[in-house]
C-alpha cells in the first residue's frame, strides 16, 4: 500500500456544471447566472402556436406503436408521417441512430 502522501487525489472537475467543495473558484462559478426559477413557466408554450408543417389545432397525429416479439425483439411501427417528409431519409436516419432495420411501407389506405 502506498503512503498516504502518494496516494492519487483526483484533480478538480473544469465542467461548469460541476459544483466542488475543493476549488472556491469552481463554487463561484454560478454568480452572475439566471437560476432556473428564471426560465418561462410554460416550456411547451411556442407549441400551441403551430410550425410550418402541421399548424396548431389539427388532428394530425403520429403513431407510434411497439409490438413485442421473441425475448427482447421488438417490432416498432410508425404511421401518420405527413407527405412533406422524405420518408427513404428517416428510415435511414433512424437506422443510423438506433442501430436497427427499417422499411418505408406505402399503404394507400393509411
Amino acid at each position: 500500500m502506498a503512503p498516504a502522501s502518494r496516494r492519487a487525489t483526483p484533480a478538480p472537475s473544469r465542467h461548469p456544471c460541476v459544483m466542488s467543495s475543493t476549488s472556491p473558484s469552481l463554487s463561484r462559478s454560478w454568480e452572475g447566472r439566471p437560476r432556473l426559477g428564471s426560465l418561462a413557466s410554460d416550456p411547451f408554450a411556442d407549441a400551441s402556436k403551430g410550425d410550418d408543417l402541421l399548424p396548431a389545432g389539427t388532428e394530425d397525429y403520429i403513431h407510434i406503436r411497439i409490438q413485442q416479439r421473441n425475448g427482447r425483439k421488438t417490432l416498432t411501427t410508425v404511421q401518420g408521417i405527413a407527405d412533406d417528409y422524405d420518408k427513404k431519409k428517416l428510415v435511414k436516419a433512424f437506422k443510423k441512430k438506433f442501430a436497427c432495420n427499417g422499411t418505408v411501407i406505402e399503404h394507400p389506405e393509411y
